[in-house]
C-alpha cells in the first residue's frame, strides 16, 4: 500500500519534471490519506499555480496555513498568487507576514511594493522598493517596468529605483539621496524622507539645507514642533544668520506658545546685518517682511496691539501689494475699537483681492459697529456670497438677510 509520504514524493518528483496534472493527482492522494501535512498542500498549491488556477491554488495555501500558521512559504505562495488575482490588499497582508519570518526576502518586498502602489499606499510602496534593492541589488525590476504599462503605476516609484541604484553604486551621493528623500516626502513617506536626509548629515555633518529640511517635515507635516526646533537649532548652531531657520524656528516656537522665544527668533531676522540667506534669489528684505508680520501676529497674542500694529505697517512698507498684511492690520485695529482704521485697512486688502471673503465679512462688522448698518450689510452680503458662511448667519440676525448691491 502507497503511503502519504511516497504520494508526497512523487507528486514533487512530477512537479520537477513538469507533469503538473499526475503531481495533482498524487498530491491528493498524499492529503487524502493524510491531511494534516502543510507541506502537501503547499506543494499541491505549487502544481496549481503551474495549471493556472489561481484560485485553486489560494485554497491549498489557505489550508496549509490552517494546518501550520508558521508556514512561511504558504503565507508567501498565497501573498503571490493573491497578487495575480488582483487581490492586492491580500497579497500586503500575506506577503507583509512573509517578510515578519524572513526580513531579508527581497522579492516579498518587490512585489509587496507593487501591490502597495496599486493601493495607492505610495509611501509604502517606496520604503518597499528600497528595501528590496538594497537587501538585493541585482534584483530585476523589469517586471516592475512592465507594469508601469498598464494599470498605472506611478513613475515615481521607478524613479525611487533608480535613485537607489545610484545610493548602492555610491553610497555618498548626496544629491541621489536628496532626490528620493523629495519623491518620498511627495508621496507621505515623511518617515522615508527624514532617514535619507538624516544619511546625508552622516556624510556631511554641516549640510543646514538637510537639517533644515527635515525641521520643515516635522514641522509642517508632522506636527511635532519640539523636533522641529531641535533641527532647526542645527541649523542655527552651523549658521547663527541663517534667516530662514530662524524665520521657520519663531514659526515653530509659536506653535508651542513660546511667545517670547519666537519674538526673540523674529526680531534676531529684524536686526541682521550680513544674513547668510540660503537661496540667492531671496533676499533679506523679504525674510525681514515676514519676521515683522510673524512678530505682529505674536504680538496681537500677547495684547500688544500697538506693537503688532507698528509691526504689520513695517511689512506693508516692505510689501504694501500683500493684501494679507492689511487685513491682519485691520483685526487689531478691530481689537482697539478703531474701525474707521480698520475698514481702511480692509478697503486696500478688498482692493488688492476682490475675492477676499473675510476681509468683506470683517469690514462690514465693522462698518455696523459705527452705525453704517445699509453699507456693513452689503459687505456681509459679498462676504457671503464669496463664501463666508459666517455673514449668512450674522445676516439673518440684522433682519437684513437681502442686502443691496455689494460694496467694492
Amino acid at each position: 500500500m502507497t503511503t502519504a509520504q511516497e504520494y508526497f514524493n512523487e507528486g514533487n518528483i512530477k512537479i520537477f519534471r513538469k507533469n503538473y496534472t499526475g503531481a495533482l493527482a498524487d498530491l491528493t492522494e498524499a492529503i487524502t490519506i493524510e491531511p494534516n501535512d502543510s507541506a502537501a498542500y503547499v506543494s499541491r498549491g505549487v502544481a496549481k499555480h503551474k495549471l493556472n488556477d489561481t484560485v485553486g491554488e489560494i485554497a491549498d495555501y489557505t489550508d496549509a496555513l490552517l494546518v501550520d500558521p508558521e508556514d512561511e512559504i504558504a503565507w508567501f505562495n498565497r501573498g503571490m498568487a493573491r497578487f495575480k488575482h488582483h487581490d492586492y490588499s491580500g497579497a500586503i497582508s500575506d506577503l507583509t507576514k512573509a517578510i515578519g519570518f524572513d526580513p531579508k526576502d527581497a522579492t516579498a518586498y518587490y512585489y509587496r511594493a507593487i501591490a502597495n502602489d496599486y493601493q495607492k499606499n505610495q509611501s509604502c510602496a517606496a520604503s518597499d522598493i528600497i528595501n528590496a534593492l538594497e537587501i538585493d541589488p541585482e534584483l530585476n525590476v523589469l517586471n516592475l517596468v512592465d507594469c508601469s504599462s498598464y494599470n498605472g503605476i506611478d513613475n515615481y516609484i521607478l524613479e525611487v529605483v533608480e535613485y537607489t541604484k545610484i545610493i548602492i553604486l555610491n553610497p555618498l551621493n548626496i544629491k541621489a539621496y536628496d532626490l528620493r528623500a523629495i519623491l518620498r516626502s511627495a508621496v507621505f513617506d515623511y518617515d522615508g524622507a527624514i532617514e535619507d536626509y538624516t544619511r546625508i548629515i552622516k556624510i556631511e555633518p554641516k549640510n543646514t539645507e538637510a537639517y533644515f529640511n527635515i525641521s520643515y517635515i516635522y514641522e509642517h507635516f508632522l506636527n511635532d514642533y519640539a523636533k522641529a526646533i531641535c533641527n532647526y537649532d542645527e541649523v542655527i548652531k552651523i549658521a547663527p544668520d541663517n534667516a530662514k531657520a530662524l524665520l521657520f524656528r519663531g514659526s515653530a516656537k509659536y506653535s508651542l506658545n513660546d511667545y517670547q522665544g519666537a519674538i526673540v527668533d523674529f526680531t534676531t531676522i529684524i536686526n541682521l546685518v550680513h544674513p547668510e540667506v540660503p537661496n540667492e534669489l531671496e533676499d533679506l528684505e523679504h525674510y525681514i517682511e515676514w519676521a515683522n508680520f510673524e512678530r505682529a501676529n505674536t504680538k496681537r497674542d500677547l495684547h500688544d496691539y500697538i506693537g503688532a500694529i507698528e509691526d504689520y505697517t513695517m511689512a506693508i512698507k516692505i510689501n504694501p501689494s500683500c493684501y494679507g498684511h492689511y487685513s491682519s492690520r485691520g483685526a487689531v485695529k478691530i481689537d482697539i475699537q478703531n474701525y474707521t482704521g480698520a475698514i481702511e485697512d480692509y478697503t486696500m486688502a478688498i482692493k488688492l483681492d476682490p475675492k477676499d471673503a473675510e476681509s468683506y465679512y470683517s469690514r462690514g462688522l465693522a462698518k455696523i459697529h459705527l452705525g453704517q448698518k445699509d453699507s456693513g450689510c452689503q459687505d456681509l452680503k459679498k462676504a457671503g456670497e464669496l463664501g463666508n458662511t459666517d455673514a449668512d448667519e450674522l445676516l439673518k440676525k440684522t433682519g437684513d438677510s437681502q442686502g443691496s448691491a455689494s460694496s467694492s
